[in-house]
């Protein structure tokens, strides 16, 4: 509970540097919440992430009462799993205190002594464990797969503690969000909280109408260790920095203002040194943590030296350029996975999710899969990576294979390079009305393969198909914008 309603909201100042983000400097939350009406609640994103009813309950306080109310999300910011609630109820947090937030640029020291509070494995009674906080660092979050600054605590973090507040017992202030535990062989109590300043950036993102999502330069960096390294590329001594490796884009961003073999010297006001890290809030991080402050759409002042010169670059912060989606969740939506069926082949987009749920084990996942996961990268004529993930044997497809055949990457239909799904169905289906045969390049573990079927068969079987394996409809429905009709009943199957 971080907000109660009615109260009235500040004025922001002004004259705040523009090399840093306006609510760095911000003292209260009513500068960066709107007047709502009804009392707000800060929780992690993955608590409401499926949810389609929400209620809170409020057992904290002595006589509360146990009923729940209801409570509607505000915004979510996936990336780095908050979520925000608003409850309209008044009796929900009657005589309820809100809790202090740390000021944006605020940290407490190391080894400061914490609480975190929450319901861990359920419970009615409020759990307070304690610890220390014991590092300040970049970290995966494993409710988005991206990496975001995080505090480390060693107080007890369990199911049930996500989104509840980790607090400094000297003041009562809160000082994180609990969101994640380390579970491996040889951890033990290592707990992550989101920490303030992207508290108070999703804060303010949800008044402004910012995007939440984490911005990203586009940039594959190298560290300059290597003095030798650093001659060649004619920086001056004491000179710190790193290595533009390659610049990506997504299909619809323009050109950038970066190139391969800039050597990036500083952020905003961040200085980068030549591991990749810079002093922020009083502690030496990655330099993504600097960028996070930032929000998409955002111009970022970049000081570079290109061919032994210095320039003063501005560069607009864009989303994300993984060609694997890292994270399902898009907003308070779940993006909804896609399918193509195509005489029995079975085609999706690959995700992390879907290599998590189909290969649980890491070991299992096939290696040219993985290599997408972590290389690969959106080009101006590539934003998905589709894959065939099965082939509902039929006639029209023998001789291909059934069933799991290696999870293939399409490369190319008909000659044409494939950019995403919507293409590939485009692509499938002008090469049934106009050629003879449908051709189809794919890239296997093991090398190339190519796949041929004939036209005049395709029809016919995408209706045998469906039939025989009793398939509500032979491609999603952002790809099938068409009502989709019933599904003719099988032989032999009742369907009283």
């Amino acid at each position: 509970f971080i907000r109660r309603r009615g109260a009235g909201r500040m004025d922001e100042h002004d004259d705040h540097d523009p090399l840093e983000p306006p609510y760095l400097h911000f003292t209260d939350v009513d500068q960066a919440v709107e007047n709502f009406e009804g009392d707000l609640v800060l929780t992690a994103a993955h608590v409401v992430a499926d949810a389609r009813d929400i209620r809170v309950q409020l057992l904290a306080c002595p006589g509360a009462s146990p009923e729940k109310f209801m409570a509607r999300v505000v915004a979510v910011a996936h990336d780095c799993d908050l979520a925000l609630l608003e409850v309209r109820d008044p009796d929900c947090f009657e005589g309820a205190t809100p809790m202090e937030l740390l000021k944006p640029q605020e940290m407490l020291a190391m080894q400061s002594r914490v609480q975190v509070m929450g319901f861990p494995i359920g419970g009615d009674y409020l759990s307070i464990t304690e610890g220390v906080l014991s590092r300040i660092e970049v970290v995966d979050y494993s409710h988005s797969r991206r990496s975001c600054l995080a505090l480390t605590v060693d107080a007890a973090i369990n199911a049930g503690n996500s989104g509840g507040p980790v607090v400094d017992p000297l003041t009562g202030r809160m000082t994180g969000v609990a969101h994640q535990k380390v579970v491996a062989r040889g951890v033990e109590n290592q707990g992550h909280a989101v920490p303030p300043c992207l508290i108070w950036r999703f804060l303010y993102a949800a008044l402004h109408g910012r995007p939440t999502e984490m911005p990203a330069l586009g940039i594959y960096l190298q560290t300059l260790e290597s003095r030798a390294h650093r001659e060649q590329l004619q920086l001056e001594a004491g000179e710190t920095g790193v290595l533009v490796m390659s610049v990506n884009r997504r299909p619809t961003d323009p050109p950038s203002v970066l190139k391969k073999g800039d050597v990036l010297l500083q952020v905003g006001k961040y200085k980068v040194d030549n591991f990749g890290a810079v002093r922020m809030l009083g502690q030496r991080v990655a330099l993504s943590a600097a960028q996070d402050l930032f929000y998409v759409g955002d111009v970022a002042r970049l000081r570079v030296r290109r061919d032994g010169k210095i320039e003063e670059l501005e560069a607009e912060l864009r989303s994300s350029t993984h060609l694997i989606p890292r994270c399902l969740y898009h907003g308070k939506v779940t993006i909804e996975p896609e399918y193509f069926i195509f005489a029995g082949l079975v085609f999706t987009p690959l995700t992390a999710d879907l290599l998590e749920q189909a290969w649980p084990a890491a070991q299992d996942r096939p290696a040219h899969l993985m290599d997408l996961y972590h290389r690969g990268v959106m080009t101006p004529e590539r934003s998905q990576a589709i894959i065939l993930l099965n082939i509902l044997a039929d006639d029209v497809n023998a001789g291909h294979g059934s069933g799991y055949v290696g999870s293939p990457v399409v490369e190319r239909v008909g000659g044409q390079e494939i950019s995403d799904m919507k293409e590939l169905v485009e692509c499938l289906q002008n090469e049934v009305r106009v050629k003879e045969f449908v051709e189809m390049d794919f890239r296997m573990a093991v090398g190339p393969y190519s796949m041929v079927l004939k036209s005049s068969e395709v029809a016919e079987a995408d209706v045998r198909i469906r039939e025989l394996y009793q398939l509500p409809s032979l491609a999603s429905r952002n790809l099938l914008p068409e009502p989709i009709p019933a599904i003719p009943p099988a032989l032999g199957v009742a369907t009283g």
